[in-house]
């Protein structure tokens, strides 16, 4: 029989080696639980982290520092939830989803100590942030806010808001279900287009974007009035808060993120779209023909090739001129048997282009010639053709389009050929460069 004094030993060991686990055990619960800090690098840590989503286990070093979720909708750390005023319009907002009064939700939990921006101005004027909540400033640096202080930039402003509308349309094209993955998206897409832009530019487009939102008011608001049914000013109200939130977010994380080599452009005019600048594009496309001339009619297909440079005269209305070159195998009948006879029509196109976010229209005239692989001799006309277009964001140094164009054509007697009539439409496919 082991002895009283060993057994006692024995059970000591187990009890220490119990509790040891036992406070491991609470340090890890502690450690996941939402809405608690946890240890991160020193120099990097947020004041608070939520975790965009609930996903754990970020690069060291690389913890984001914004919340990704509207209006608090992930949570907001105990005493750090947004203040602001007490309606944003017609609708009002519901009690704990006022915006913030600063540069937004995604700022509100603060910011990695050692990398505090300078105090900024609240995009209203009304006095900087709320009290309790300033950002603590860089030793040394100044408390004035760098917007307020620089050169106004209205123009890279209405750039930068260009290529947020874009941006947010196209994400919104594949049915914005959950905000966390839409955002993350969106913050590689869109964080090009805010490091080309200058702080002023930022800031203004920030106020602007906020702004538009307060004006609509809030979604659920809006939807919870229309007896939560969705309508299109619940729609709209959406796409002006992920406007705005997509675009906080990204000037929150632009001095982290944004490559060391780029140097923000005052007046930018954007990246997805040409506004203010001479293109060159590029489009072609498959056609559907159908000819009458004396009495009888033809029909064939073929394609086109074009080349039109062109300016961007307003944020809504390109001109653009060029030279296009068509083909087509057309089928006579003559004399009880058919042949396929080789049209080409030449052509120097004048283009209206009316955009609207990602789509575009256009109204062409052209005067326009014909003749053909059996017969050299030219017959004049003029055109009026129609065409609507659909725009990708921008890849590289182009912005992809496609679509479907259709025309008319009228040629005179001329040529030795009697006049016709021609009805061509079909797909049409391009590019643009921004030059």
């Amino acid at each position: 029989m082991r002895p009283v004094g060993a057994r006692r030993a024995r059970w000591r060991g187990v009890g220490a080696i119990a509790l040891a686990f036992g406070l491991w055990g609470a340090g890890v619960r502690a450690q996941s639980a939402p809405g608690v800090e946890r240890p991160l690098p020193e120099g990097r840590a947020p004041i608070r982290q939520v975790d965009p989503g609930g996903v754990r286990g970020w690069p060291e070093g690389r913890e984001p520092v914004v919340n990704a979720g509207p209006r608090g909708a992930l949570g907001w750390p105990e005493g750090r939830e947004p203040v602001g005023p007490a309606s944003g319009g017609e609708s009002g907002w519901p009690a704990g989803r006022v915006p913030v009064v600063d540069l937004g939700a995604p700022l509100a939990l603060g910011w990695p100590e050692g990398r505090d921006p300078p105090a900024f101005v609240d995009p209203e004027g009304a006095g900087g942030w709320p009290e309790g909540r300033e950002p603590s400033a860089r030793p040394g640096a100044s408390r004035a806010a760098p917007a307020a202080t620089a050169r106004p930039d209205p123009e890279g402003a209405r750039g930068l808001l260009a290529d947020v509308e874009r941006i947010i349309d196209a994400e919104e094209a594949g049915e914005w279900f959950d905000d966390a993955s839409r955002y993350r998206n969106v913050y590689p897409v869109l964080l090009p287009s805010v490091c080309h832009a200058t702080p002023a530019a930022r800031f203004e487009a920030l106020r602007s974007a906020l702004a538009a939102w307060r004006r609509q008011g809030d979604a659920l608001a809006i939807f919870s009035a229309n007896g939560r049914k969705m309508s299109p000013r619940v729609t709209r109200a959406l796409t002006l808060e992920r406007r705005y939130r997509a675009l906080s977010i990204a000037v929150a994380g632009a001095e982290r993120d944004c490559p060391f080599w780029v140097v923000p452009e005052a007046g930018y005019p954007g990246r997805q779209t040409t506004r203010g600048r001479a293109s060159l594009n590029a489009e072609t496309g498959g056609l559907f023909q159908l000819r009458h001339a004396a009495d009888r009619f033809t029909y064939g297909g073929g394609g086109s090739l074009r080349v039109l440079p062109g300016y961007r005269v307003s944020d809504d209305l390109s001109l653009l001129a060029g030279f296009e070159f068509a083909g087509g195998a057309l089928v006579e009948t003559r004399d009880g048997t058919s042949e396929v006879v080789l049209h080409y029509f030449p052509a120097l196109p004048l283009v209206a282009r009316v955009h609207d976010v990602a789509w575009h229209y256009d109204v062409e005239v052209a005067p326009v010639a014909l003749f053909q692989a059996n017969d050299g001799r030219f017959s004049y006309g003029a055109r009026l053709g129609f065409g609507v277009g659909i725009s990708a964001l921008r890849t590289r140094w182009f912005i992809p389009w496609a679509g479907v164009a259709v025309a008319y054509e009228h040629y005179v007697e001329s040529g030795g050929r009697p006049a016709a009539s021609l009805l061509r439409g079909g797909l049409r496919v391009g590019v643009q460069w921004a030059l």
